[in-house]
């Protein structure tokens, strides 16, 4: 209980009555017994002591705006820095323009980002005049939350931008996830104005309206794939370019693109004409090519310089005696001018064993990491759910 207590302190359940911004406890279930969002104050109708009970499942405003809101902004940041990690290892492809596609997605991003400095703003100026009786400490966090994402969201767009992205995995997640949860929250809010015949807190619900359309608008944006440039709407060696790759996200994870081959196929027999080229990723000469860097970097990580600067004069190669004592052979060749002997160390075979080779390992794991990461990581989920069904049946 004391967990769950101090949640409730941190939602503001345990400010005093006079405070209209008096918020819900941290979870509310069915059958519960709770005050109201917004519950005392003069007007209300309620008292500091009331009540309000309900017969329907919902989830507390203070519960939508942390557990929910920031487990996704969370989750966002890190799937962020994963793709900057992954970026900054591969080399810029094809740049996109600045298209007016673009610049909305910016625009929105930047009211997002304003809708939540003025929420944030507005609770730092109702916990200075100290005329509220106490505000809830989440209120400084989500809207925090929301600046932060903002932040991160508009690096995203430019670094998408300067690889080639045309439709984005993390904001097709990202907005959807964030229109999901602005659902429910509209749903609560909805809820709580008709127990207090009302909304009393008219700023953040105006706010929180304009953050809902926002998602929206960004989530219909991110369904349209960006333009690729002028010169360059065609590969120059691709007869029939492949339609993945002006497909969207979730196109692709659906393998919606691949419809009209399939529907072609079922009408007659398909030929090899039919077929398009393959990606420019994915053709030989690229994968070939980052391979090619990759081995040559680990050639020439294991090569060492020939000590004392390379051959001398009169250079004979000497033969090795013994098989596990280095040998010296000083005698004297036949020299090119008056003087010139040669004298070698010859390296036994265990000093030779010793010396580093290229590793044909290492320079798989520098070209293609990212794949072979995204394939592990996969499949430890797959692994990890087989223990989620004798869980759930119990």
């Amino acid at each position: 209980m004391g967990v769950l207590d101090d949640l409730d302190k941190f939602c503001g359940y345990s400010l005093s009555g006079d405070s209209p911004y008096r918020f819900t406890q941290f979870w509310r279930t069915k059958g519960n017994c709770l005050r109201a969002w917004s519950s005392g104050g003069e007007g209300s109708g309620l008292s500091s002591n009331n009540v309000t009970c309900h017969d329907y499942v919902d989830l507390s405003v203070c519960f939508e705006d942390t557990a929910i809101l920031i487990g996704i902004c969370v989750i966002f940041w890190l799937l962020a820095g994963l793709m900057f990690l992954v970026t900054t290892c591969t080399p810029v492809t094809r740049p996109l323009p600045f298209s007016r596609l673009h610049a909305s997605k910016l625009l929105l991003v930047v009211l997002l980002m304003a809708t939540g400095l003025c929420d944030l703003g507005y609770t730092v100026y109702q916990e200075i005049s100290g005329d509220y009786g106490g505000i809830a400490q989440y209120l400084y966090f989500s809207p925090g939350t929301i600046v932060v994402t903002a932040v991160i969201g508009l690096l995203v767009l430019w670094q998408e931008r300067r690889d080639g992205v045309r439709s984005s995995a993390l904001f097709t997640i990202l907005w959807f996830s964030l229109s999901c949860y602005a659902i429910l929250k509209l749903r609560s809010l909805i809820l709580l104005a008709e127990d207090q015949h009302g909304v009393e807190d008219e700023f953040r619900f105006t706010t929180f309206c304009v953050q809902f359309g926002l998602y929206l608008l960004q989530l219909v944006l991110v369904l349209l794939p960006e333009p690729l440039p002028k010169g360059q709407l065609r590969d120059p060696a691709a007869k029939k370019p492949c339609p993945e790759e002006s497909a969207t996200f979730l196109s692709r994870i659906t393998w919606w693109w691949l419809n009209g081959l399939i529907w072609r196929g079922w009408r007659k027999d398909l030929e090899y004409s039919d077929l398009t080229d393959l990606n420019p990723q994915d053709k030989s000469a690229v994968v070939a090519g980052n391979f090619q860097k990759s081995w040559e970097s680990e050639v020439h990580r294991t090569q060492k310089p020939v000590a004392g600067g390379g051959r001398r004069k009169g250079y004979q190669p000497v033969s090795i005696q013994d098989d596990n004592e280095a040998s010296v052979d000083s005698s004297p060749r036949q020299p090119t001018s008056e003087g010139d002997t040669v004298v070698r160390v010859v390296p036994s075979s265990r000093q030779r064993r010793r010396e580093a080779e290229p590793s044909l390992v290492l320079a798989l794991l520098k070209s293609f990491w990212p794949v072979l990461l995204a394939s592990a990581f996969f499949k430890l989920v797959q692994d990890l759910l087989n223990f989620v069904s004798p869980q759930v049946l119990k």
